[in-house]
C-alpha cells in the first residue's frame, strides 16, 4: 500500500507563516500589495474551469489575510515605547513576568567567565519618568540566576536592539533586579514539579544527573563540557533538545496505558498530558510546534479520522503562527519544522528502498 501526502493544508500555512514573517520584517503593507495582486489573479479564473486553481489562491489569500490581521493586531498591543528606548539605548525600569528560567552563556571576551540570561514579557517599562504598559519580549543580561519561569521581577539597566537576530529583539543589561511576586497558578504548579525534579537529580552521580535533566527539561546547564563534547562528536546532541521525539515516546505510553478505556477517555489524557508536557518544559519552538502537532492527531484520530502527518503539520504551523506571530521568524522553529516536514515527505520513500 502506497502512502500518499495530505498536501491540501500546505498553502494556507504557507501563507500564514510567511504572511507572518514579511509583516513583522517588512511592515504590513508588502502582505496588502500580495492580497491585491492575488485577489485580481483569483477573479479571472471564475470564468473558466479553473476551480482547482481558484480554491488554492483563495485559501492563500485567507491565510495571508489573517497573518496581517494578527500580526498588526499584536503589535500593536506590544506598545512601540520600549522599543524606541532600546533604539536610542535608553536607561529603563522593567516590570516583566519571567518566561524562561535563567541560562549560562560565555561571555564574548572572557569565555571562562559566563554570564547568565532570561526572556521576560515586559508589562511596565518606565523611561525618564515616563511609564507606559508593554507586552514586548525582552532578554535580560546580568544577576538573573536566581529566577524562575513564572516570577514577577523588576530589572534596572541599559535598553539595546540585538540587530542580528532576525525578529531584533529588545535586550537589557540590568545592573540592579529585585523579586516582585513568586509563580502564581499553574506557573506555580509546574514550577514545583522542576524544583521537585531537579532536587532528586542532585542525588545522582554526574554524568547521570545532569544528562537527565537535559534530557526531561531541556535543562543542559548541568551537562559537563565533555559530555557535550561528545554528543557533538557523535551527533546526538538532538536528545537534550525536547523535541518531537520525546513528545511521541511519552504520548505513545499514555494511549497505551489508556487502550482499556473508552475513546474520549484516551483522548482526555492525551491532551492533558501534552498541555503538561507544554506547561513543564516551557514554550520552546520545538517543543510547541511538537504539542500542537500531536494535539491535532489526537483530535483527528478520535472522530476517526486518519489524521495525516503533512496536514496536522499544516494546522499546527498555522495554529502556532496565529496565536504566537513572533514564532514566524524563530530560527529554530523553521529548523523544526523544516525537519519534520522531510521526515514526513522522504520516511515512505527511504523505506521503500531500504527494504
Amino acid at each position: 500500500m502506497r502512502h500518499t501526502l495530505d498536501l491540501r493544508l500546505v498553502p494556507l500555512a504557507g501563507a500564514t507563516w510567511g504572511g507572518t514573517a514579511v509583516t513583522l520584517t517588512f511592515g504590513p503593507w508588502v502582505v496588502i500589495a500580495a492580497i491585491m495582486m492575488l485577489t485580481v489573479w483569483w477573479i479571472r479564473p471564475l470564468r473558466g474551469a479553473h476551480a482547482v486553481r481558484s480554491a488554492a489562491i483563495l485559501t492563500v489569500i485567507f491565510g495571508l489575510a489573517g497573518a496581517l490581521t494578527v500580526t498588526t493586531a499584536g503589535e500593536y498591543g506590544r506598545g512601540e515605547e520600549i522599543r524606541n528606548a532600546a533604539k536610542q539605548g535608553r536607561y529603563a525600569t522593567i516590570t516583566a513576568v519571567v518566561r524562561s528560567d535563567a541560562r549560562a552563556v560565555a561571555h564574548q571576551f572572557d569565555p571562562t567567565n559566563p554570564h547568565s540570561f532570561l526572556e521576560v514579557e515586559a508589562r511596565k517599562v518606565c523611561v525618564r519618568g515616563q511609564c507606559y504598559s508593554s507586552r514586548e519580549r525582552v532578554m535580560v543580561f546580568g544577576p538573573v540566576d536566581q529566577y524562575r519561569t513564572g516570577m514577577r521581577i523588576e530589572t534596572r539597566g541599559v535598553l539595546s536592539m540585538d540587530q542580528r537576530a532576525a525578529n531584533r529583539k529588545v535586550i537589557q543589561h540590568a545592573t540592579t533586579t529585585r523579586l516582585l511576586a513568586p509563580p502564581r497558578h499553574l506557573a506555580a504548579i509546574t514550577d514545583t514539579i522542576r524544583q521537585s525534579f531537579r532536587a532528586i537529580t542532585k542525588t545522582l552521580a554526574q554524568p547521570a544527573s545532569g544528562l537527565l535533566l537535559g534530557i526531561t527539561l531541556g535543562d543542559r546547564s548541568h551537562i559537563s563540557e565533555q559530555l557535550a563534547a561528545d554528543f557533538q562528536a557523535t551527533s546526538l546532541t538532538h536528545l537534550t533538545a525536547i523535541s518531537g521525539a520525546h513528545t511521541a515516546v511519552i504520548l505513545t505510553a499514555v494511549l497505551t496505558l489508556t487502550s482499556i478505556f473508552p475513546r474520549f477517555v484516551a483522548t482526555a489524557c492525551a491532551l492533558v498530558t501534552l498541555a503538561g508536557l507544554f506547561l513543564l518544559v516551557g514554550p520552546l519552538a520545538s517543543v510547541t510546534r511538537a504539542v500542537v502537532m500531536a494535539g491535532v492527531i489526537v483530535l483527528a484520530r478520535s472522530m476517526g479520522r486518519p489524521g495525516h502527518a503533512m496536514a496536522a503539520l499544516a494546522t499546527a504551523v498555522t495554529v502556532i503562527v496565529l496565536v504566537w506571530p513572533q514564532t514566524s521568524i524563530s530560527l529554530g522553529f523553521r529548523l523544526s519544522v523544516v525537519a519534520t516536514a522531510a521526515l514526513i515527505a522522504f520516511t515512505p520513500l527511504t523505506t521503500r528502498v531500504l527494504a
